[in-house]
Formats: structure tokens, C-alpha cells, sequence
């Protein structure tokens, strides 16, 4: 997978969009595992460029059951490891159950990338949801678009900030 990472996003920034990757976080409680897994994608995606989308730690599993503040120092280390390579603090990825369930109020002063996907698709002027005091940068809506000349379904996400909101498939 990540073998053809640099040549696809030097594709994506030739075509004028901006490139984007994701670490899908497995925390473990051994010592110094959030710092290998950060050192482990760093490797994968070599050089960020500032003009890209922020890395972006995807967090979703708890496999070995750390507590939230164990949890909650994983991020952290993750997150120092991944902002002192990139000069950018990555973004955080999670589903809003598991965000309540395992992280709580915790805020690691990231920006946020919900999951959350609604019965009916939203409007485009609808609020996203948030994880506790952190605004929502981008909301998946749904893992269900459909996007003409495709085949196959797509995650549906908007983006919030600055400028028009950007709706996108992943």
C-alpha cells in the first residue's frame, strides 16, 4: 500500500488537489509504542508539504483496553512525535461512539475529524457533530456515496473552516 503513496500524491498535487494521509492507530500499552507507530508512518508519507492536509491519526480500536488516560497519553505521544517531524499537528479521526466511550472530555488540542453518519444525508448548511470542546473540521457524513463515472461506494465528508464549506469523497 504504501509503496505507491509518494507517486499518487505527487499525482494529486499535479492535478491541483491537495494530498492527504492517515495512521490508523492500533495503541498498545507497551512502552514507546505510540512513538514507533508515529516514527512508522512518518517513514511511509517522507516529507510533508505544508500545503497538503494535515497527517491525520485515525483512532477507532482499543484493543488491548487502555484505560482513557493511557489511552489519552498515547495520543498525545503520537500526536508530539508526528508535530515535531511535520511542524503540523496531526488531525484526530475517530466515530463519535467511540470518542464518548474511550476518550471522554479529553482534548489533545488536534482538530477533528468526525464520523458520524445520520439517516438521511444532511443539508449542506447542517452543523457537523464535535468531540467535546473541539470544533469539527471535517465531518464523514456516510460511507455510502455514490459518485457518477465510479464504481463502488465512497465515504462522504465535508469540510469546515475558512472558506465555502467542501463536500468530497474519500
Amino acid at each position: 500500500r504504501f509503496g505507491r503513496y509518494r507517486e499518487w500524491t505527487h499525482a494529486i498535487r499535479r492535478a491541483g488537489m491537495r494530498a492527504g494521509s492517515y495512521h490508523f492507530a492500533q495503541p498498545s500499552p507497551e512502552k514507546g509504542d505510540a512513538r514507533a507507530e508515529a516514527e512508522h508512518y512518518l517513514r511511509a508519507i517522507g516529507t510533508f508539504v505544508p500545503e497538503d492536509i494535515e497527517p491525520v491519526l485515525d483512532i477507532e480500536v482499543n484493543k488491548y483496553g487502555l484505560k482513557r488516560a493511557a489511552l489519552g497519553e498515547w495520543v498525545c505521544a503520537f500526536r508530539d512525535v508526528v508535530a515535531d517531524a511535520c511542524g503540523v499537528r496531526p488531525m484526530l479521526y475517530s466515530y463519535v461512539p467511540f470518542w464518548k466511550g474511550q476518550l471522554g472530555a479529553l482534548d489533545f488540542g488536534m482538530a477533528t475529524w468526525a464520523a458520524a453518519y445520520p439517516a438521511k444525508v444532511p443539508k449542506p448548511d447542517a452543523d457537523p457533530p464535535t468531540f467535546g470542546s473541539r470544533p469539527t473540521k471535517i465531518w464523514q457524513y456516510t460511507s455510502k456515496l455514490e459518485v457518477p463515472g465510479l464504481t463502488g461506494r465512497f465515504d462522504g465528508n465535508r469540510m469546515y473552516g475558512a472558506g465555502p464549506r467542501v463536500t468530497g469523497a474519500t
